[in-house]
Order: C-alpha cells, then structure tokens, then sequence
C-alpha cells in the first residue's frame, strides 16, 4: 500500500468528492443512493414552489408557474420589512405577485421570486439602481410597463440616463420623473425618513 500524503488544500479527496457529489452545479443536487453504488440526480426546489403550487390551478409547476405574473415591486426599510410566504424574513425587496387563473395576490421576496422564473430576472437590476437612486434601462422599462411614466418620458429617460452632465432644464425634468418613479416603487414610510 503506497503512503498517504497530506493534501496541500487541507482537505481529503474523498471529503472534496463528497462535497461536489452534495452540491452539483444549476440547482441540481447529486447523492449516492442508498446501497453506495452510483449517483442519483434530483432537482432542488425553491422555497416558494409548494407555496405557488398550493394557490395555483394546476398541479404540476410547469404549468403553474405560466399563471402567475408580477403585479408591482416595492421596496421598504428593514422597520416596515415583510415576510415572504415561504416563511423568510424580513424581505425589504417586495415582489407583488398575481395569479391570472385564481386572482391571488402574494407578497414574495425578491430572492425567492428570482429562483422561480427568469420573466423576473430585470428585477436584479432594478433593486439595486432604486437603492442608490439611480435609473437603468430595467427601471426605464419597468416603469414603462407599469404606466408610471408615459412614452415621452420612457423616450427621455432613454436618451438621457448615461449623461454625466445635464443642462437645467435636463436636470429638472429627470428628477420629476425620478420621482415619479420612485414614488411608486419605495414604501411611503421610507419616503418620509429620505
């Protein structure tokens, strides 16, 4: 029997095997069965899925996920926090969700909404860019979509977000626009602490 080396990581090879055997790329998840003798592969589900599945129509998530549709995001400080309906708190990012086909209405973080479909996948953009006051082509066509602002803003936001400099008149009509916007994204509690 040849000697054992040390490995230069710290870690054994079979705890490192191990580990990639636990936590596969994509959202998979490979074990090894119960007699030890090969993989079996099986599909993590998030959090939120049983929860959208109980309030859906259809019984399969496939199918069930094609229901539901964001109504509107909001974003509140961590005092006005909320709790997704898989039970983590506090979720500051609201995610407003519809179901076309029962007419329900639920309160989704932002973290759980992003596992469930990439239709929300902007929603990463847009998050952050309201948290530093900024606007981005998410935000411009979250707005639009919505009818917060109308095509002639959506056209000036459009020409104008990049600017570094603007002239009097740019400057006044982006931030009465900013302000429209953020008006209806950031809780009316965080406004008044702003």
């Amino acid at each position: 029997m040849p000697p054992v080396r040390p490995d230069p990581s710290g870690a054994s090879r079979e705890a490192r095997r191990i580990a990639e055997m636990r936590h596969g790329s994509s959202g998979t998840r490979l074990e090894a069965d119960r007699e030890g003798a090969g993989l079996v592969t099986r599909k993590l589900t998030a959090p939120i899925v049983p929860v959208l599945l109980r309030y859906s129509s259809a019984s399969k998530w496939e199918d069930a996920k094609t229901e539901w549709r964001l109504n509107h995001i909001e974003w509140r400080d961590t005092e006005d926090a909320e709790t997704c309906e898989c039970g983590h708190h506090p979720i500051c990012e609201l995610c407003i969700v519809e179901n076309e086909v029962t007419n329900t209405t639920l309160t989704i973080g932002n973290c759980c909404i992003n596992q469930v479909s990439p239709e929300f996948e902007q929603l990463k953009r847009i998050f952050p860019a309201i948290k530093q006051g900024r606007i981005n082509p998410a935000v411009i066509d979250y707005a639009r979509k919505r009818n917060i602002i109308n095509q002639w803003e959506t056209d000036f936001l459009s020409n104008v977000w990049r600017k570094r400099t603007y002239t009097k008149n740019q400057l006044a009509k982006l931030d009465q626009i900013k302000g429209k916007i953020f008006k209806s994204i950031v809780s009316p509690a965080r406004r008044l602490r702003t």
